[in-house]
């Protein structure tokens, strides 16, 4: 989304906002497919991370002339 704000006749400011996985909809990986038992790290099957990035909001400001 954005706002153009005028401030002279050839000169606007443009304030901007921005965001990525609004929602924060969660998207999981494929489950582990290995680890040693034998060691203490048997994760077959467990699913320890996601395919997506958190929610990520950024705003900016731009001068154009």
């Amino acid at each position: 989304m954005f706002k153009n704000f005028p401030i002279y006749e050839r000169l606007t400011f443009q304030l901007r906002a921005e965001a990525f996985n609004l929602f924060n909809h969660a998207n999981p990986n494929n489950p582990n497919f290995g680890g040693n038992p034998q060691l203490g790290t048997a994760s077959f099957g467990t699913i320890t991370s996601t395919q997506t990035d958190p929610r990520i909001l950024q705003i900016a400001g731009k001068i154009n002339f």
